[in-house]
């Protein structure tokens, strides 16, 4: 079977899509949020990021074919069902979102190659990360984190705006290869 690769950029006006046009497509960028639901009809699909912001409620489970491994939801600000996102995701992006994130909405049977929590104000509690990630990136996130907070098997680990005091005893695993964390500010001294 060929497959290709295609990129789809902003695409404007009333969304729908052909699926007998791209039954091979591999890769999507930035289509309309309302694409979403043609995706199950996409078998070779691997890859989705999208800066669209998604409604609440509009994902549902089965939306993700089990194909993809990539998923980067830039805007995303509802909550997650369970089963939304599909265990066959190795790489998950989730950006800008203002929701508890529970144990429910990521899936606990993946196995992350690299796991991403861009913007969450809720507080990451022990054990409600799955426990398969290889790489984890807490972008924004800057409250305590408890011992069992970060699971163990992480290798890399990047907190770039935690503050040192909310990384307590015990709370990275022995497993880290390589930790990233605060944030460096430059400074210009002008004489």
């Amino acid at each position: 079977m060929l497959t290709f690769y295609c990129r789809i950029k902003s695409c404007y006006g009333t969304p729908s899509i052909d699926i007998s046009v791209v039954p091979k497509i591999t890769s999507i960028e930035n289509c309309p949020y309302q694409w979403i639901k043609f995706f199950k009809h996409l078998p070779c699909l691997k890859s989705f990021s999208t800066e669209d912001p998604i409604p609440e409620d509009f994902l549902e489970p089965g939306d993700f074919p089990n194909s993809l491994t990539r998923l980067d939801l830039k805007n995303f600000d509802s909550k997650l069902k369970p089963n939304v996102i599909p265990s066959t995701i190795k790489h998950l992006s989730l950006g800008y979102f203002d929701w508890e994130l529970t144990s429910e909405s990521i899936p606990k049977d993946a196995q992350f190659e690299h796991l991403c929590v861009c913007d969450t104000t809720s507080k990451i509690l022990p054990d409600q990360l799955p426990p398969n990630i290889k790489s984890l990136e807490l972008r924004k996130y800057n409250q305590l984190l408890e011992p069992g907070s970060i699971p163990f098997g992480i290798e890399t680990l990047k907190l770039p705006s935690m503050n040192v005091e909310h990384i307590i005893k015990d709370v990275i695993p022995s497993s880290i290869k390589l930790l990233n964390c605060f944030k460096i500010q430059r400074w210009t001294i002008i004489f």
